[in-house]
């Protein structure tokens, strides 16, 4: 349900992402590349983590409650919402209202 969230609202986050889905069980490396993102905290799939150019991790889907995986109750919703806006530097207000209603 995320990869397809992102993919139909993908102009939502052009302005300030690059969408990257990685498979641990197809892509070569796949799971090693997640072991090193997701730091040993687990929590199951699907999990996000925002890095900035270097790589250095801005936010994740690991909130205070555990990963919020596809965010859906409201709670879940808020804090996705929080780690856009964070981490948004070209997305306006209104971009950020318009991801938080779809």
């Amino acid at each position: 349900m995320l990869e397809e969230f992102l993919k139909e609202n993908a102009d939502l986050f052009a302005a300030d992402y690059v969408i990257l889905k990685i498979d641990t069980q197809n892509m070569e490396n796949g799971k090693t590349v997640a072991n090193r993102l997701d730091k040993g905290r687990g929590g199951g799939i699907p999990w996000m983590v925002i890095l900035d150019s270097d790589g250095t991790e801005l936010a994740s889907s690991f909130g205070p409650d555990g990963n919020i995986g596809y965010p859906i109750s409201p709670k879940e919703i808020s804090y996705f919402v929080t780690m856009i806006e964070q981490t948004r530097r070209k997305i306006s207000p209104e971009g950020v209202a318009k991801i938080r209603s779809e």
